[in-house]
């Protein structure tokens, strides 16, 4: 159960992030790329 919270709250984190990352008017491709990369990241370690 405690295990299914942390999904969730990571789930609704990496959310949030992308809302961020598509919705500012001020992030550069740059910041998008590298944000991208970093949750791909993120993403391949935690399927590990």
């Amino acid at each position: 159960m405690e295990a299914r919270r942390d999904i969730d709250k990571t789930n609704n984190i990496i959310l949030r992030l992308f809302a961020v990352v598509f919705h500012s008017p001020l992030t550069n491709p740059f910041k998008s790329i590298l944000l991208f990369a970093f949750i791909f990241a993120l993403t391949v370690l935690w399927v590990k």
